[in-house]
């Protein structure tokens, strides 16, 4: 899905709740502006995840705990705990969040 095409359902989506067709442009500006802010502050670097089996064995690398736990067939929030260190294990892996700069350890 495109950037464009991703505006574009919004705009459809908001025309269709609030109506107002004419604004169509000052929508798609705005909802513009409220992405590309959106992505500055939440698109930072969160760290890679890397997940290892029982073994010590690296079993994955993910961009993010959501890939990570459809991947894995692991609950999302357990990862998340297994990274703060409130867990050793998530569904039998261990985890950590590699930064660019450092290495966090779940265990």
């Amino acid at each position: 899905m495109t950037f464009e095409h991703v505006i574009d359902q919004l705009v459809e989506e908001m025309i269709s709740k609030i109506g107002h067709e004419e604004d169509l442009n000052t929508y798609r500006e705005y909802i513009q502006i409220a992405i590309v802010i959106g992505a500055e502050i939440f698109g930072k670097d969160r760290g890679e995840i890397i997940a290892f089996d029982e073994a010590g064995n690296e079993v994955g690398r993910f961009i993010n705990v959501n890939k990570a736990a459809r991947t894995l067939h692991v609950a999302r929030q357990n990862i998340d705990e297994a990274l703060k260190g409130n867990r050793i294990h998530a569904g039998g892996y261990s985890f950590i969040r590699k930064y660019k700069d450092e290495t966090k350890a779940s265990s």
